[in-house]
């Protein structure tokens, strides 16, 4: 191989230079094996053996795989002779194939993001949420990445249409990393997402919707992460609800509610009542009907306002919304109102009431507008319900009607 590379200690270890040893061990010999054994004390493996010829899978190799696929990406998009330039150590191809594996074994870390497009939303400035979790611009650059990966006419299952791309200007970022190689663990981060997507829709009104989940990790280790099985990928809910062009853009005052949401969630979850009403309530967005979408709502409502049996839930239930999210007198007298207007237009879904005409249809008023009353009640009903200094006791609730 022309020269011997001892790994005595990894700190120490030029890594540069082991990248050129892998490489010309493949130019000089086309022996792949060797830039295995190679790497393979870089990352930790014990010594390869190839039992009958055959070459075994091994990080070893998956990387030396990578590391190959990277330097002939570089130097075919270059002129003059290939077979000069792999034998050549001072090529730049070269020159940036082994720069980026010496990064990726000095760190021995995957890093990456989960990004999820936000739709029917747009901020002023970029808001962040926690240590790693934040709402930031869909560059033109990330909209470039994501067209060619996932855009009509590539292949793959999941295609998007260019509709769908110019919808989005920002999304939730979750960062994750992998530790060792190993690819990172994107459960925490997919529900990271899911929080700052419920906590966005705390506070705006409108169907604000993330579709996608885009798994991207960060070069040099896009490439090698994904021969080590931590690539990345595209998940992609099943489209219902509203779809609109319209956004609702988010100031300084809205980014500041919109964090302490996302820090109160956690302390609200656990208890099934809040859980129940939680889950209809971010499942009406996805439902394609008015009439799906008003029985989400009560059914949040009667978990959290009416838990105990059906007697009396039309008048119990909205008196009491009425009582918690209503901010005087005046104001709970029009919300208990509307409240049961909603309720009368709930039960005549659920029992196949159909469309109602002539005096009952001046009463019962639109159904569209009864459903957008009602979510606007449900969203400051749960806003407040996670306040962790408002009490949300229905026996403290209804002891103040005798107030």
């Amino acid at each position: 191989m022309g020269e011997e590379v001892r790994i005595e200690e990894k700190a120490e270890v030029d890594w540069e230079r082991l990248g050129r040893v892998a490489i010309e061990a493949i130019a000089n010999s086309h022996d792949v094996f060797v830039a295995d054994a190679t790497l393979s004390h870089a990352v930790g493996e014990e010594e390869l053996e190839w039992p009958q010829g055959e070459r075994p899978w091994s990080r070893a190799g998956q990387l030396v795989d990578a590391f190959i696929t990277d330097f002939l990406r570089r130097a075919l998009s270059e002129e003059g002779d290939l077979r000069s330039r792999l034998r050549d150590p001072t090529h730049a191809a070269l020159d940036g194939a082994t720069s980026d594996l010496a990064e990726l074994l000095r760190h021995r870390r995957l890093y990456g993001a989960l990004l999820a497009p936000l739709e029917g939303v747009r901020f002023r400035e970029e808001v962040s949420l926690a240590d790693g979790v934040e709402i930031v611009e869909f560059t033109p650059p990330l909209r470039e990445e994501f067209w060619g990966l996932w855009g009509s006419g590539t292949w793959t299952a999941t295609a998007i249409q260019p509709t769908e791309l110019l919808k989005w200007t920002h999304a939730v970022r979750v960062s994750v990393e992998g530790d060792d190689f190993q690819a990172p663990n994107w459960t925490p981060a997919q529900e990271a997402a899911e929080r700052a997507l419920t906590a966005i829709r705390l506070c705006v009104d409108g169907p604000v919707v993330a579709d996608f989940g885009w798994l991207r990790l960060d070069p040099p280790g896009a490439l090698y992460g994904s021969r080590l099985g931590g690539g990345a990928g595209l998940t992609r809910r099943p489209q219902g609800g509203r779809r609109t062009f319209d956004f609702r853009l988010v100031g300084r005052d809205v980014a500041v509610e919109l964090v302490t949401n996302f820090d109160r969630l956690p302390g609200a979850e656990g208890d099934p009542a809040f859980d129940l009403a939680l889950r209809r309530f971010s499942s009406a967005f996805d439902r394609l009907s008015d009439e799906d979408r008003l029985i989400d709502h009560w059914v949040a409502f009667e978990a959290l306002f009416a838990p105990e049996d059906n007697r009396e839930l039309r008048f119990r239930a909205s008196l009491r919304i009425a009582r918690f999210i209503g901010r005087d007198p005046a104001e709970r007298a029009d919300l208990f109102r509307w409240l049961k207007r909603s309720y009368d237009w709930r039960s005549r879904i659920v029992h196949g009431g159909g469309q109602p005409s002539g005096k009952e249809a001046k009463q019962l008023g639109d159904l569209q507008s009864a459903v957008r009353f009602t979510e606007a009640a449900l969203r400051r009903a749960l806003g407040r319900w996670i306040d962790p200094e408002v009490s949300h006791q229905l026996s403290a609730l209804d002891a103040e009607f005798l107030r």
